[in-house]
């Protein structure tokens, strides 16, 4: 199929920050589906057919894709898979196959425009304004689709590809570090806004599985070459550090957020 490549440009109309931009676009679109991706992300050939042919099945509000790194040079070799979530892209650990999942990635995602205008759009109470690393706007948005509806499916098609360019400064460890407690800060935000037992169940089982696996790799690592040893040595410690400064980013926002009456 032959799509234009007419591109408009519309000013945000709506409060400042990404999820105002969101719904300024959301309101300027015309079409039953709204598909979202970075300006600094390639989608893959087939990437429209690939998001709208599984919305033939009518409970599905949402679909997303994957995306994959482009580091400005050789990938660092301290930054483990487990954790491409920082520079925005799909990490290790993540459906292989087609899967309903709770939200989709904010890169790489879709929905049907009907179910974003029920829901309100993206909330202005979270997310991203101007540099700050707040983020979990898509992740909220994705939350209320599902609670607004029992029989609602956000889908995973891991062949919906986009190709994430990593700038120069996002693949430091200073980045990384910020990046992890922001994400534990704004994960303690989402909790007040859907509930904890929403805005944490996918990271639940992050904890629980993917890094014990990852750190099990990592150990196992240690035993190969001395180049490989110490690479997997620094992929252990980003690990732990990574998990860490992200559990002191939800523990900071819980410290410091207003005593709920």
């Amino acid at each position: 199929m032959q799509y234009e490549s007419l591109a408009t440009v519309v000013p945000n109309t709506n409060k400042q920050g990404l999820c105002g931009a969101r719904n300024s676009g959301v309101e300027a679109a015309s079409r039953s589906v709204v598909a979202f991706v970075d300006d600094d992300a390639q989608v893959e050939s087939g990437w429209l057919d690939g998001l709208r042919r599984h919305y033939r099945d009518p409970a599905v509000v949402g679909v997303g894709g994957s995306a994959y790194p482009v580091w400005p040079g050789a990938r660092p070799s301290w930054f483990p898979r487990e954790f491409d979530w920082v520079v925005g892209c799909s990490h290790r650990g993540l459906p292989v196959d087609v899967s309903p999942v709770r939200n989709l990635l904010g890169c790489n995602m879709s929905f049907r425009r009907s179910a974003l205008t029920q829901v309100g759009g993206f909330s202005t109470k979270i997310g991203q304004v101007g540099a700050t690393l707040v983020r979990c706007d898509e992740t909220e948005l994705c939350i209320r689709l599902k609670q607004s509806s029992n029989v609602s499916r956000l889908l995973l098609d891991p062949r919906i590809v986009v190709r994430h360019w990593v700038s120069n400064d996002r693949a430091t460890v200073m980045y990384f570090l910020k990046r992890c407690f922001f994400e534990g800060l704004s994960k303690h935000r989402l909790s007040t806004m859907v509930g904890s037992s929403d805005a944490l169940s996918a990271e639940r089982s992050y904890v629980a599985t993917i890094l014990p696996i990852a750190l099990a790799r990592g150990l196992t690592g240690t035993m190969s070459a001395r180049g490989e040893r110490l690479e997997h040595l620094a992929q252990i410690t980003a690990l732990v550090i990574g998990l860490t400064a992200t559990a002191g980013g939800y523990i900071y926002s819980l410290l410091h957020s207003p005593i709920q009456r």
